[in-house]
């Protein structure tokens, strides 16, 4: 009895891994999906003319649903400062066969003797993407600093602005509302 168990039981189950594939299930083989992504300077700041030149742009792409890290074929790319507006074009790796929801964070990147600073970021998402499907371009607008300036949602300087002359200079303090670690302020 248990011998005429065993083939019947391994024919079902090759059965059903042919169905999920076949349906796009979770066990259907992944693929890439092409992104481009455009980042653009928002209209609060401009680049300003202070900032160290980008010559970095590093992409971490999340899915929206777990907020765990999907792998893209390239993360991190060297730009010219002199050459934005940039397009990148991004893939990336998808498992299984069915739409995900996808949230791309942008780092604008000053790299220096192996030191880097973020001069901008931005996020754009969630983006449903599926694979063998290419997305229209998706403009990413930026604002100065990490990441975790993306969720300020206010800024309060802690005492009044003393008046200043050209060449003058004064300490001031702020503190900010929303945001994550870390956050930093641009005067």
């Amino acid at each position: 009895m248990e011998k005429r168990i065993l083939p019947r039981l391994l024919v079902f189950l090759l059965a059903v891994s042919a169905l999920a594939c076949d349906a796009g299930g979770p066990l259907a083989p992944g693929g890439t999906v092409s992104i481009t992504l455009i980042p653009r300077f928002s209209a609060l700041g401009g680049l300003a003319a202070d900032s160290p030149g980008i010559n970095t742009i590093r992409v971490t792409a999340r899915d929206a649903s777990t907020d765990s890290v999907l792998p893209l074929k390239q993360r991190e790319f060297r730009v010219s400062p002199d050459s934005a507006p940039w397009r990148l074009a991004l893939e990336l790796e998808v498992q299984g066969g069915a739409a995900v929801q996808v949230r791309l964070v942008i780092e604008l990147l000053n790299v220096q003797n192996g030191q880097q600073s973020v001069q901008w970021s931005g996020q754009v998402g969630p983006l449903t993407v599926k694979v063998g499907t290419t997305s229209d371009p998706a403009p990413v607008e930026l604002v100065r600093g990490p990441p975790g300036n993306l969720a300020i949602t206010a800024v309060q300087i802690a005492e009044p602005v003393p008046q200043l002359g050209a060449g003058d200079t004064a300490d001031v303090r702020a503190s900010v509302q929303g945001g994550s670690a870390p956050t930093q302020v641009f005067w």
